[in-house]
């Protein structure tokens, strides 16, 4: 599919541009190598075939870029997103995103985003689950687990997905438990404690049931 776009004199507010919110979907920094970005555009200037692509007022595309030509003091070039129906914008943001060098669960939380953001009533049909695993080619059951954690789980646990310290899968399984024990359990696996947020939680249950929703056991809580 190729999308529309035309160049336009770069916004005297380049600098403070906001993130479109389909970009944010997807967190920042992910898969990027900010630095060497910056370097790259310090050393080479800033490749034209790539501006940054503006819609409604915002990045769509390349808030990295911009963030690199702002640190390497180059003005970079703009282009305006033309689309043809109110879907391109999800296919264009997707398409970019799927050029990244993400995992399976980092797809799945992306994809995640997309369904959890279309049932907001934004002007856009509601994607289904099965729809954006098709996006971002992952299994609908992990789009699944990403929804879970999307919508139950702690900004924590949700950035651990996202850089691809925790799976989708283990973070699901602890999605719904309070949020003192999944932030927990990213702590614990972050830090090598233990392999999984499901052993972490588990252990919590233990030695701490005033925390959690299971666990037979009066220590004191160790949080």
């Amino acid at each position: 599919m190729a999308f529309k776009t035309k160049a336009i004199p770069t916004p005297k507010n380049w600098k403070e541009l906001e993130p479109h919110p389909l970009a944010e979907l997807a967190d920042y920094g992910v898969g990027i190598n900010q630095e060497e970005l910056t370097r790259s555009i310090q050393e080479d200037g800033f490749d034209p075939d790539e501006p940054i692509i503006e819609y409604e007022g915002k990045i769509l595309n390349g808030r990295h870029r911009r963030d690199a030509a702002k640190d390497a003091g180059v003005t970079p070039p703009f282009a305006r997103f033309l689309p043809d129906g109110p879907e391109d914008a999800i296919s264009y943001a997707k398409r970019k995103i799927l050029r990244q060098h993400l995992s399976i669960s980092q797809l799945a939380l992306y994809a995640a985003r997309l369904v959890v953001a279309s049932k907001n009533g934004d002007g856009r049909e509601p994607i289904a689950i099965e729809e954006a695993a098709r996006m971002v080619d992952v299994s609908a059951r992990s789009v699944s687990h990403g929804v879970t954690v999307v919508e139950e789980g702690t900004e924590n646990l949700q950035k651990a997905v996202s850089s691809d310290e925790i799976t989708v899968s283990d973070a699901a399984s602890i999605a719904e438990e309070p949020p003192k024990v999944q932030n927990q359990a990213v702590r614990d696996v972050v830090s090598g404690k233990v392999p999984t947020a499901t052993a972490s939680a588990e252990i919590q249950a233990i030695l701490c049931p005033r925390c959690t929703r299971t666990g037979a056991s009066n220590r004191k809580c160790l949080s």
